[in-house]
């Protein structure tokens, strides 16, 4: 966090940490499969790759920061005029599944499909926003996208607080 954020306070850098660190475990908790065996390793479980809480609220995170850039938050969708890429089309696949991986979660008593669901989500996210250009394209394009971006920090963040688990707006 220093070397890559060095403007933080002290106080921001242990809220963050706290958040962080202790989402880092309960999330590594709850993503098992109850029935398989577990090895606990600290170097994976807070990684900032991979299906660890880290990475997640860095997806998070990155969401914040991307909208504060906005000079605008669409709060609903408008009429959109273009057709819709495939990144765009699974990224709005992966976030209609919320519902269902909670109603099976709970159905099934297993908080791992939620956080299954979490990571997949955040996959989709970052392969969108790695090929579509969000605050520079037109109007219409650009409240489109940042709908998307909107909805999907808005789940992440139910997902996260389904389990348990905090989220911060910058890392």
């Amino acid at each position: 966090m220093t070397e890559k954020n060095p403007r933080l306070s002290e106080e921001e850098r242990r809220k963050i940490s706290s958040v962080v660190g202790i989402g880092a475990v309960k999330y590594f908790d709850l993503s098992q499969n109850r029935t398989s065996n577990i090895v606990f390793d600290w170097d994976r479980i807070l990684s900032f790759e991979g299906n660890t809480s880290p990475y997640i609220q860095y997806v998070y995170a990155r969401i914040q920061s991307l909208l504060g850039k906005a000079d605008e938050m669409p709060h609903s969708l408008e009429e959109y005029d273009g057709d819709l890429s495939p990144g765009e089309d699974n990224l709005i696949h992966s976030l209609l599944r919320f519902p269902d991986s909670v109603l099976l979660a709970g159905e099934t008593n297993r908080p791992n499909i939620i956080a299954e669901y979490i990571y997949d989500l955040c996959q989709s996210f970052n392969s969108f926003y790695n090929s579509h250009p969000i605050l520079k394209e037109r109007d219409s394009v650009k409240r489109f996208r940042l709908h998307l971006c909107g909805t999907t920090a808005s789940l992440i963040r139910s997902g996260l607080d389904l389990l348990g688990i905090g989220v911060i707006d910058r890392m």
